[in-house]
């Protein structure tokens, strides 16, 4: 192979000097970001700093409007959500002492959270309804469903409020990243387009939409089909 040319190797310098430049500017947009961030959790005053419908509605912009890898842009962004939410605040998180669930907490809140592990998902929900843990990771109902009515029946509010990750087909610690469930005891906001969850007998039933006053409520998440959106 021919050695490389004076000229090439300018142009390989002036390349990295150019890709050097963006990482500063993207280190520093990350740091305003995370003083706004900052600045809207003082201003929310005690409410949850924990919002799926907002962010699933960012990451669908997000994805909406790049041609980067929608994969890549939910796992960095994540990410930088996780970091700005658990500065703020330290955050306790109920799970069951598995792997899968450890990998959806990981992945959706970041390294920085305390863990509350317990033996039993009904012991996942009690810690979230009676206020011993901020929001709960649970197996996806369509995986295992045994624990849908201890949530509908549970001494204090708890409810699904998210399925994490948003969009399939992660990875986390070299192994594919199983759906999980976030449990919280406030419903979430609405986003561009969610899923009401309910128990009817023994069967669930979803249902389009947002609807808090639903019979047999146990959730809202946000639905992950781009299509479910109306454009205009």
């Amino acid at each position: 192979m021919a050695p490389s040319s004076s000229k090439d190797q300018q142009n390989l310098s002036t390349v990295r000097a150019e890709i050097d430049r963006l990482d500063r500017q993207i280190l520093s947009a990350l740091e305003e970001r995370a003083a706004l961030a900052s600045a809207v959790l003082a201003a929310k005053s005690g409410q949850s700093v924990f919002r799926p419908g907002r962010e699933a509605d960012l990451i669908r912009r997000l994805v909406a409007s790049s041609s980067l890898p929608p994969l890549m842009i939910e796992m960095i962004w994540r990410q930088i959500i996780a970091n700005n939410i658990t500065g703020q605040q330290k955050l306790k998180v109920a799970l069951m002492d598995d792997a899968a669930s450890f990998a959806v907490c990981g992945f959706c809140f970041g390294a920085s959270v305390d863990h509350l592990t317990q033996t039993q998902a009904k012991d996942v929900i009690t810690a979230v309804a009676q206020g011993e843990a901020d929001l709960g990771v649970l197996p996806h109902w369509r995986e295992q469903s045994d624990w849908l009515k201890d949530l509908l029946l549970s001494e204090g509010p708890a409810y699904i409020v998210a399925v994490s990750p948003f969009l399939e087909g992660h990875h986390w610690a070299g192994a594919p990243l199983a759906d999980g469930v976030i449990i919280a005891r406030d419903l979430p906001d609405a986003s561009e387009a969610d899923i009401t969850l309910c128990l009817d007998g023994d069967a669930v039933v979803e249902h389009d939409g947002y609807h808090a006053e639903a019979e047999g409520l146990l959730g809202i998440f946000q639905n992950r089909s781009f299509s479910a959106i109306e454009t205009p």
